[in-house]
């Protein structure tokens, strides 16, 4: 967690001291799929992006996932299908990845 709490109001407020709390995000939703709807890992897809205007500015992931379950929700996962959209996705596990490497990475960007 945080050292301070702090708003999250987009990519650019993530640092290191959040990578803790990103994972334990991802490791809570993919044990949550698994264990109500059967999804594996392989099946979901968690993404943010920036704030498409200031009335939406708070961080935020999306889940998108595939299956049976799934299916009502299909209009949203067709999102992703769109190449202007996917400039557009960060996903969780490179946004990890990415503050592992460069702590700092999306304060100076």
């Amino acid at each position: 967690t945080p050292s301070s709490p702090r708003y999250l109001c987009c990519l650019r407020d993530l640092r290191e001291d959040h990578i803790a709390m990103l994972e334990a995000f991802r490791t809570n939703v993919l044990q949550w799929l698994k264990d109500n709807y059967s999804v594996g890992e392989d099946r979901v897809m968690m993404y943010c992006h920036y704030p498409s205007s200031a009335r939406f500015s708070t961080l935020h992931f999306h889940i998108v996932f595939s299956g049976e379950e799934s299916s009502r929700y299909s209009k949203y996962a067709l999102k992703s299908d769109r190449p202007h959209q996917l400039s557009r996705q960060f996903a969780l596990s490179e946004v990890i990845d990415t503050l592992k490497r460069d702590p700092r990475h999306f304060e100076t960007c």
